[in-house]
This record gives C-alpha cells, structure tokens and sequence, in this order.
C-alpha cells in the first residue's frame, strides 16, 4: 500500500454502533493515551528520517533501471543550453520555467515563458504546463473582503469585478488618477479604466503601470456580454515602443489563445521580432464552464518560433505524452538552423507501465477494528464525518442507531401528540479522530425529542463542532422551539459542552388539549457567507405520519448557531411530503455563500439569504421536481467535470439501458445530456466520488458482494466497471461524506460490525501527471518527490500561533499535493549528487471572505549537501498576504544530528 494512502484512510476510518443496548469492550482511552495533534520534535525527526529513506530507496530502483538502460548519444548536438529554472512556489507546488529568446537590440521585448505548475491542471501547453507572460484582466465572483458582498461571476452582470493577473481590481480614490482610471490593483499601483459599450458590457480596458508602461486588454469587440477573461493586446513604453499580442478569438464563449507576439516596430505598422505559437487540435478535452460560457482548451502548442525579420533565430518544438487522458510535455527542444541542442526532458513515471496501462480498480487496502459495537440486531445506523480535532487532518466519526424522529405517541384515543421516538438516553458513539485502534466516546447521549446531530464548523476555525438539535415542547401550551447543543473537542479529544440554547419555532399542532411541534426538516450551510455554517429548518406543510395528519404551515427558519440567534421565520413555499427530496443546499455559483435550491414543477428556484430574509435570486427551468422525485430514477448530486458547478446526475430505470441523465450548470443555466455509464439493478447503491484524486467524480457502484468502479474519462464520458480484487459482504456500512462538504471523500471505506475496510485505487492521476524527474541540456537529473497535504506528511503545526477567525481566517487541510524532497544528480547514472534538498510545512490558512489560500506560517528548506545540513526556516504572516517575517538559518554536521 502506498504511504499516502496509509494515512488518508487511517483518516476516514469507520464504525459500527448501538442501540440502546449498547456495549463497549473497552475502558474510554485515558488522557496519555490520546494522540497530539501536535507533534515532538522527535516525532518530526523520525517521520523526516523515514520519508527520506523511502525517496532514497526510490532514488536507487531509478538508478538501477538506468544501468539496464542505452543512454542516448548526444555528444553531435551543439554546444548550448536551454534555460531551465525550477523553483517552489509560496503553496508547496514544483515549478519549472522555460523561457523563450527574443531577439538582441530591441529595447522593448515581450518576457515569456514556458511554465510549470504541479498543483495546476489542463494549459495550452500540456497539463500542469502553460505560457506564462500574456496578461489577462478576468471577470470575477465578487467577495466579502473586496466587494462587501458574495455574488458568483456572471457574464451578463452589468455590475461585474475583476482582476488583473489573480489581483483584484477595486475602486480607485487616488485624486489625481481616479477620474482617468477608476479601477485600481488591490496590492500595488496599477491603474485600469474600463470601457462599456451601450447595454453596459464591457469592451476592453486601458491600463497604466507604475513604471510609466501603457496597455490595452480586450478587443474593442461590441457583444451583448463580458468576457470571461480580456487578454493584453497591447502594450507601449514610455519611448513609444510597441509589443502587440494577436489572438484567435471565440466570441461565442469569449476565449482566446495567443498566436503572435510582435515587437520592435519601426512605423505602425512594420515589426522586426516575432514569436509564433503553433497549435494542433486536441480531441476529447474536458467541457468546463466559467461564469456561463464554456472555458474548453480545444488547441495545444507543438511549437515556439521565434523570429526577427523573417528570419528563425530558433525553434522550440514541444513532445508530448499521452498518459491516464492528458497530454503531458515530455520534451522540448531548441533548433536554430542546423544546429540542435540537447533537448530539455520531463518524466512523469511514479508508476510502473504495468499500473499506468492496465485498467484501475478499487482494492483492498486496510482492516481495522474498534473497541466497541452494537449488537448485530441493530441494522440500521446512521454515520456522520467531519474534522474535531484542532489542526488535525484526521477525520472523526458519529454514530448512533435510527429511529423516527417524529411519530404520533398516542396519549388518548381520540387525541393525538407527536414527538420524537428517539430513547432520551441513547448513546450516541462518538470517534473525534480516527487511528488505528480507537475506543469511542459515549458521554453525549440523545436527549429528549432528538432530531438529529451533524459535524459542523459554526465558529468558522477549520474544525468542526458536534450540533445536536432536539425537539422542546410542553404538551399542555403551544410554546415550543428547538433546542441546540454544541460541542467542541478539547486538547484531550474529549467533547466539551460549549453552548446550549432554545429558539422559539412557529407553529404548533393542536388536538384536544393536547400541543405538539411541528414536523420538520433540517439544512446546512454558510448561508451568510461568513465561513460558518448555520441551520436551517423547513416545516412540512403536514406533519405527515402513520396515525393522523394535521395541516402545517411551512416555515423556513435560519438560526444562527454562533450568535444564538433566530435569523429569519416565516414561510417560503410548500413543503410536501417529498419536499427533502427537491431541496438541497450548495454553493451554487461558486461565490462562498450557501444557496437554498428547491425544484418546483416550473423549474429550480433558488434563494439567497441576505438582510434578515430569503429571497429568490432566479428560476432556473430545466431541472424541474420530476428530475428529483421520480421513484425508479433517482438523483444524485456531484461534480463530473472538477469546474465547480454543480451536476446532477438521474439513473435509468432498474434493468432499462446505461444511459444516465445529466444536468450541468455553468453559472448561468442548466444544460441537459445524457451519458453512458452502467445498468443498475434496483437493490444497487451508487455513490459519485473522486476516487483517484483527478477533481472528476467517479462512480462506485456496490452490488450485492460486488464492488465496481467506474473511472471518469474528461467529465464526459466513463470507464467500463471493473470489478474490485475483493469482495463485500453488503452494502451497508458505506461512509458518506460530510454533510457541508460534499466533495471531501476522497477515500472508499465500508465498515462490517467492528470493522473498518479500506479501499485505494490503483493509480491516483497526480502521481501520474506529476514530474518525477527532468534533465536539462548538460544531463543533469533532478529527482522531485512529492506528498499529498492531508497525509501529515510534512505538515506540522505550530500551537502557539493564533488566527483570527472573526476576519474569516482558518486552519485547513487543503488537498494539495506539495513538493517535499528535489535530488540533483551531475547525469543519469544518479551517482554524483549536486542537490539534495528537502522541504517542511507548517499550518496552512485559508481565508473566507475572498483571499482564498494565505500560505503556510512556516516552511523549512533542508539542504542536505556535502556532509552539512542546513536548515532555512521561513515564517510569514498568512493574515498580512504572506509577507515574510523572519529567515533564521541553522548549520550542522550530518554526524551530529
């Protein structure tokens, strides 16, 4: 089993529970026998120890496959070099930089490169690979920290923001510029007016760089929408000097790709420097959206020329691979007349042939077991996921036995009173962090009128807090509400009782003289857009049950956990029986701000929560009630093309054909199209889940003992199943996803009484696409091995550094994967070592309102070169953009470590 893996299940492990009958066969654990979430020094120590022998024993299989291997003459190329420079960008990624020669005595001349990412996907140049140096001002969602408001991009706001470069564009208030350029860069001074054209669109911009540079983005072009993105068309110097950047231009989606880069003119109209992209037509690429236009990356460089006055100074002509459904660029090479120089070459081989070109499938990784159970009787359990340890990437678990949370409880004949069936001692089985071996907490219990407990970030720190939510009533009075308990893990991993409060809910059913709450339902989300996640509840509009029914009103209640407090109550719209079924809650237009979606027979409404009330934003009318309520097709919603947009995917009929119906949103509507996948028969279980880490939902399908994946080829079409190596016993035990994030599985897990089966897919894509090594033009290797985030790798965590949350600030686990050791080797036989360095993470930070990822607070640089290790430390402030703090730098010999 892969060492990534290891981890990330170690992390999502699973139970089985209780009724109330329940056991434990084991003493809860004590305080020392609870694991830190912060680790010794000499935990660190031993972990850097062991990954680096594991990249050692790696380094040796390549250096003996070398051995095995005719190295390539190239001792008749010409003297020279390419210029290659890697680096590590501010989130842990390996890049690479080629740039591209321009020709000698011009004073004004474009600076562009290729460039490598290994956290990007799909570029111009390959995955992971783009052209770097064409400028761009792109449409943006507007966010809290810039705008004061969270609102997806759209290409039909006449309101819209943007951004030059990833830096936003905010309001200029300089006196001097404003009038003559009221946008202005929010970190640095570039200045940039827009241009509308008469139904408020913008055209083009003009832009002013401090150091007195001039440009032009757009292309003047009058469409009836905004651009998702304005490419630089032009650029002048303070002397006048000119660079033009010709493009082909789609102004149906409003996408461009750079054909021409001209500079050196000596009249409007003549230049003497040129560098041309050659293109070639890529088939089967994935169809992606962005603000309602389709951002598909149809073309893929083969070739650079660079030229002055008709003549080739050089050519760069690119190679690539085709590997698990990309392009990867293998080689690139430099020709200049004749004359050729070692070319450039980029290897992306983590995996043997054999794995990377048979078909992948799920298989059996782990078995562990837990402490306690519930008795076999018990078949029917609810399972929860979420994160409660602080600065931890562990995952932890809930457990408790199903009942009816609302039933009649029948006090007279001819009287009725409803309430929860729920024992109000239940215990509920409580993992906050999952090891291998783990004894649960059971000092929470259901309570009186149990309705449900979920794991939920409601501070807004990263972690999540257990909510439980009980029904309160006193049967002789109408007076009723909800009341809400919030735990929190402790250092211990104990849950602490941290808040515990009532909200006075509307309605009450009457029968003699008996009251009853209503029957309701219960919704989660960041529906303030401010990092936490609040509770909404939506009464029925009968409290339907098997003995009596009485007419409800149906009201949409949102109750802010953290302020205690009742946001809004009143109805919304009718709420049938099959109401939970048609409505489900999501980051609809990718804008960090939690939308209600409830389908209607005319269409999907959704509704935005701003002020003190609900309001519907749009309808969007292809994805009716019927693409939610139909009994033999049911609905699940995922993402098959990783843009963020939501789809929603129906399955035929039992038995019927393979095609699956899909609706995809692009941020403005619903398309609908239909996608071969697999038969089902009517007792299967689906779940769509990115099981191979690509940022495409896959699908697993269970039947009977029978595990099947289905593996997602581009986001439009899907593998043939293939079988797993191991056999399950049921389908039950499967542990979904949180129930705010739902696209955190990244892990298959089934659990079978006390338990826990994992599963791994045999090839995860970014070992595939990442490069695992590259030779520059004087044959010197450079080994790169990478670590994936929520492994604690080489993530640590500092305790003693704070953030603040109220500013939307928090510790995330971020599924990156980060370069943690680069090996230079003089050639390929990896013999002689001119690099050996290595590379540690502390505490990554997010930001809600609009920053995105801030950074880590600290890394470290190990170089391990000449017997000496030196260790450069780096902090920064996350909160204050990154910005560098302090460098110590520390020197030891390596036989005094």
């Amino acid at each position: 089993m892969h060492s990534e893996t290891r981890h990330l299940f170690l992390l999502l492990l699973l139970l089985l529970v209780l009724s109330p009958l329940f056991t434990i066969g084991a003493q809860e654990a004590t305080n020392d026998s609870r694991v830190s979430p912060f680790y010794t020094e000499k935990d660190k120590k031993s972990h850097e120890e062991k990954l680096r022998a594991e990249k050692d024993a790696t380094i040796e299989a390549l250096r003996q496959a070398a051995t095995r291997t005719i190295p390539i003459d190239y001792s008749s190329r010409a003297v020279g070099e390419i210029p290659l420079q890697e680096g590590v960008s501010s989130s842990g990624a390996r890049t690479y930089q080629i740039s591209i020669p321009t020709a000698a005595g011009f004073k004004f001349v474009p600076n562009l490169s290729l460039c490598y990412n290994s956290q990007g996907s799909d570029g111009l140049a390959g995955y992971g690979w783009d052209i770097q140096g064409v400028s761009r001002i792109s449409l943006i969602s507007k966010n809290k920290y810039y705008h004061n408001e969270a609102k997806g991009a759209n290409v039909y706001d006449t309101d819209p923001v943007f951004a030059l470069d990833g830096i936003p564009l905010v309001t200029n208030t300089q006196p001097e510029t404003m009038d003559l350029f009221p946008l202005i860069t929010a970190s640095g001074y570039i200045l940039a007016a827009p241009v509308f054209n008469n139904s408020g669109y913008v055209t083009y911009f003009t832009v002013l760089y401090p150091n007195g540079v001039s440009a032009i983005y757009g292309f003047a072009e009058d469409l009836d929408y905004n651009l998702p993105s304005y490419p630089v068309t032009e650029m002048r110097d303070n002397d006048d000097n000119k660079i033009s950047f010709i493009y082909h231009f789609d102004s149906y989606n409003g996408t461009s790709r750079i054909l021409h880069v001209r500079y050196g003119y000596s009249t409007p109209n003549m230049y003497h420097g040129e560098i041309t992209f050659e293109y070639v037509q890529d088939t089967g690429v994935t169809t992606r959206y962005y603000a309602g236009k389709r951002t598909d990356l149809y073309y893929r460089v083969i070739e650079i020329v660079s030229k002055t006055d008709n003549t080739v100074i050089c050519r760069l002509p690119l190679t690539y691979d085709n590997k698990d459904y990309v392009r990867l660029l293998s080689q690139v090479d430099c020709i200049s007349g004749v004359d050729s120089l070692r070319p450039l070459q980029f290897q992306y081989d983590y995996y043997p042939d054999s794995v990377v070109n048979a078909p992948g499938h799920l298989s059996l990784s782990d078995s562990l077991s837990f402490s306690g159970v519930f008795s076999p009787s018990d078949t029917n359990l609810v399972y929860k996921r979420g994160k409660f340890v602080y600065r931890s990437n562990n995952d932890g678990i809930v457990v408790y036995p199903y009942y009816p949370s609302y039933s009649c409880i029948n006090i007279s004949p001819s009287n009725y009173a409803f309430d929860s069936l729920y024992p109000s001692d239940q215990c509920i089985l409580f993992i906050p962090s999952l090891k291998e071996w783990n004894n649960p907490n059971t000092s929470i219990t259901t309570g009186p009128g149990f309705q449900t407990i979920e794991a939920v970030d409601v501070d807004g720190d990263g972690i999540d807090e257990l909510v439980k939510v009980n029904l309160y009533n006193s049967v002789f009075s109408s007076s009723n509400g909800l009341s809400i308990t919030v735990y929190k893990c402790n250092t211990n991993e104990i849950p602490v009782q941290i808040a515990q409060f009532t909200i006075p809910m509307s309605g009450a059913i009457s029968s003699g003289p008996y009251y009853s709450p209503y029957r309701r339902e219960y919704f989660w989300g960041d529906f303030l857009g401010n990092g936490k996640t609040q509770l909404l509840s939506v009464a029925y509009d009968q409290n339907y049950n098997p003995v009596r029914t009485f007419a409800q009103t149906c009201y949409a209640t949102l109750i802010d956990i953290t302020g205690q407090t009742k946001l809004c109550d009143y109805p919304l719209f009718t709420f049938p029986e099959d109401g939970p079924k048609r409505l489900f809650t999501c980051d609809l237009d990718n804008e960090s701000q939690t939308k209600l979606c409830y389908a209607t027979a005319s269409g999907l409404d959704v509704y935005r929560f701003a002020g003190s009330s609900f309001s519907k934003e749009k309808t969007l009318s292809s994805v009716t009630s019927s693409v939610f309520t139909t009994k033999l097709n049911p609905a699940y919603i995922t993402d098959l093309n990783g843009d963020g947009y939501v789809d929603i995917m129906t399955a035929p009929q039992p038995g019927l054909n393979t095609y699956w119906t899909r609706y995809s949103y692009n941020g403005s509507e619903f398309s609908c199209s239909f996608i071969s996948i697999c038969y089902r028969s009517s007792d299967d279980s689906i779940i769509f889940m990115d099981i191979n880490r690509d940022g495409l939902a896959d699908l697993v399908k269970i039947s009977g003992t029978t595990l099947s994946s289905h593996r997602n080829i581009k986001g439009f079409s899907f593998e043939a199943g293939q079988p797993s190596t191991s056999a399950i016993s049921n389908s039950k035990g499967i542990l979904q996803c949180n129930v705010v994030d739902r696209y955190g599985m990244s892990a298959f897990m089934k659990i079978d009484g006390n338990k826990v089966y994992g599963f791994e897919y045999s090839a995860i894509a970014p070992r595939m696409r990442h490069i695992t090594r590259s030779i520059d033009s004087f044959g010197k290797v450079l080994v790169n091995s990478y670590q994936y985030l929520p492994d604690n790798s080489r993530v640590w965590s500092d305790p003693d550094f704070i953030i603040n949350n109220e500013e939307g600030f928090a510790f995330k686990s971020i599924p990156f994967y980060l370069l943690n050791a680069e090996d230079g080797f003089l050639d390929e036989s990896l013999n002689e070592k001119y690099k050996e360095n290595a590379y540690s993470y502390y505490d990554g930070v997010i930001h809600h309102f609009g920053l995105g990822f801030c950074g880590f607070l600290r890394t470290y640089a190990y170089d391990y070169r000449g017997g000496f290790h030196t260790t450069t430390i780096d902090t920064f402030d996350p909160q204050k953009r990154g910005v560098l703090m302090s460098r110590q730098v520390h020197n030891f010999r390596e036989e005094c470590m």
